[in-house]
């Protein structure tokens, strides 16, 4: 199991690359789930990568922080964001909105939350 440094850092990395490509070309991510690319979507997308930044920042902010409870607070918080959007995108994908893409992307994302998890748990 890698370390909560190195878990916090390269998850701290994925969420970068996903905010700068939501923010500099939100028409390539939605096609990527079978969703058309139109003027709203683009719109929505470039406005949430902000947030995709903030989960970058927390986490390499956290990466050298000491076991806490604030630290254990953090983790979950992230976690249950990490958990919803992987909830969100297969809600979509169940009702048939999305392509199975989503369910790959759903995976991954409770994937990441089960390793922060454990990164977490190791004291």
């Amino acid at each position: 199991m890698p370390s909560f440094r190195l878990t916090c850092s390269l998850l701290a990395l994925v969420w970068f690359v996903l905010f700068a490509v939501l923010c500099i070309a939100p028409a390539l991510y939605a096609p990527t789930y079978g969703i058309e690319a139109s003027e709203g979507v683009q719109f929505i997308t470039r406005r949430a990568s902000p947030m995709f930044l903030g989960f970058a920042t927390l986490l390499w902010a956290l990466r050298d922080e000491a076991p806490s409870r604030l630290r254990d607070m953090v983790v979950i918080a992230m976690v249950a964001a990490f958990i919803g959007i992987s909830l969100t995108g297969l809600y979509d994908f169940v009702r048939g909105y999305a392509s199975q893409t989503i369910a790959i992307a759903a995976l991954l994302e409770t994937l990441m939350a089960v390793v922060l998890m454990r990164a977490n748990a190791q004291r």
